[in-house]
């Protein structure tokens, strides 16, 4: 494999005989350092929305430095020990001392709801500082570093979902914070209310508030590509609405 190009996508492409592809990824914003920075979940999953075959993917992953292959079952087996680092969130620790807990996750717990995160935090919190010194667990929620290259909020704090969990929403050595848990969304709001819910279309991970959605809200498609010989066509040429189902 030759030595792949330090910081020139296009030449790398032209290298793999994938010149082809080159305006595509240009209009989906991927350049070298942000392939090399993405997970390999969500590495595959770009590279089959700009329309590559496996084994094109294959070939640039290997290009890249050896990330796991597009053909490779994107599923993460559990660590034997899933270990994580918490502390306190900003807003909260402006009127309260600062607390740290390093935690092993038992097994049972990387399928369950992150809520009982939170209250494990709480429980230590209040055994040294008194059980006063938080709001209670219901009124607390877990964050984490969004690193989505997908997300509007990529490189900010958000706040996870009570529902998810540890293997769906983190990786081992994570760090966390334990901030307030924002208000819930009014039912009368549009679309039914309930806050924010994540776009199910294609390659489109970002959040969204249903009664925001419009027509031009979304550049993906609510379906994969449908033939790799046919690089572009499921790339938007027009923006449609975000799907939450």
């Amino acid at each position: 494999m030759p030595a792949a190009p330090t910081d020139d996508l296009a030449a790398l492409l032209r290298l793999l005989d994938l010149g082809d592809f080159i305006a595509t990824f240009e209009d989906e914003e991927l350049t070298l350092p942000l392939l090399r920075s993405m997970r390999a979940d969500l590495l595959a999953e770009s590279l089959e929305e700009v329309g590559l075959s496996a084994q094109q993917s294959d070939r640039l992953c290997a290009a890249l430095g050896g990330r796991t292959p597009a053909t490779t079952t994107l599923v993460e087996r559990p660590p034997e020990q899933f270990k994580i680092h918490i502390s306190l969130g900003a807003e909260l620790a402006r009127s309260r001392p600062q607390h740290q807990l390093k935690m092993t996750l038992p097994t049972r717990w990387l399928s369950e709801p992150v809520d009982q995160i939170t209250e494990s935090f709480g429980t230590s919190y209040a055994a040294k500082f008194g059980a006063d010194a938080l709001p209670p667990s219901s009124e607390l929620a877990l964050e984490m570093l969004d690193r989505s290259p997908f997300s509007p909020t990529s490189g900010a704090w958000r706040m996870l979902r009570p529902l998810e969990t540890p293997t769906s929403a983190m990786r081992a050595g994570e760090e966390l914070r334990v901030g307030a848990r924002a208000p819930a969304a009014s039912s009368s709001a549009a679309g039914g209310g309930g806050g924010a819910v994540r776009c199910k279309n294609y390659g489109c991970q970002c959040e969204f508030e249903p009664a925001a959605n419009h027509d031009g809200a979304c550049r993906h498609h609510a379906q994969a590509p449908l033939s790799e010989q046919k690089a572009t066509p499921h790339l938007s040429a027009r923006r449609v609405a975000r799907r939450s189902a």
